[in-house]
């Protein structure tokens, strides 16, 4: 392997790789609104949130697919260093998967959700994103004013669906329940509908 210092080719190296990687980009016509996308950021503190989830640790973070027209965004509760606000978030689907940023992604639907159900679950979120909910930094499902980004899908899929034992919740040690990024995807309501590992 060669290393080079020049600023340039580096450069041209990195807008290469940003071409050859949108070809591994779903299509929209692949997606629905309302499909559940995740994603294994690099970084420690990714590292600790994908060390949350108690049954597949593959996952840090969670948001949902949105179509507008032939454009796919990505709407999710995003806090910490990288983040300009601590606002929900509506970024491209490229912004959200981007290789500099992450190892893998994966989109999973509900495949046992009906239209009505799906239809509010969307509203929820997209509530959220008028609102400009804040991302929680203490983690807890107590309130409903500030949610990290598992909370929010949680709670506006639960809230949709209305069936108390529809998604399960995680629980540490000593009591405290939350709802851990697996939660939402490692179950029976959800199919894989796509999935790319940038470190194969």
């Amino acid at each position: 392997m060669q290393w080079s210092c020049n600023p340039f080719q580096k450069n041209a190296e990195h807008k290469l790789k940003k071409i050859n990687i949108r070809t591994l980009l779903p299509k929209a016509s692949q997606l629905k609104t309302g499909d559940l996308i995740l994603r294994h950021g690099k970084g420690i503190i990714s590292e600790s949130f994908m060390f949350m989830s108690q049954k597949q640790r593959k996952f840090s973070h969670a948001g949902m697919i949105l179509l507008e027209e032939d454009s796919v965004y990505v709407v999710h509760a995003l806090g910490g260093e990288t983040a300009a606000d601590n606002a929900v978030k509506k970024h491209t689907l490229y912004e959200f998967c981007d290789p500099a940023d992450n190892h893998s992604f994966a989109v999973y639907r509900y495949i046992d959700m009906d239209s009505l159900a799906l239809q509010h679950y969307v509203d929820n979120m997209m509530d959220a994103y008028r609102k400009r909910i804040n991302f929680d930094m203490d983690f807890r499902m107590d309130t409903d004013s500030v949610q990290y980004c598992s909370e929010l899908i949680w709670k506006s899929i639960m809230n949709a669906v209305n069936k108390p034992d529809y998604l399960d919740q995680s629980k540490t040690p000593d009591g405290h329940i939350y709802v851990a990024v697996d939660n939402l995807y490692f179950n029976n309501h959800t199919k894989l509908i796509y999935e790319v590992d940038y470190d194969f």
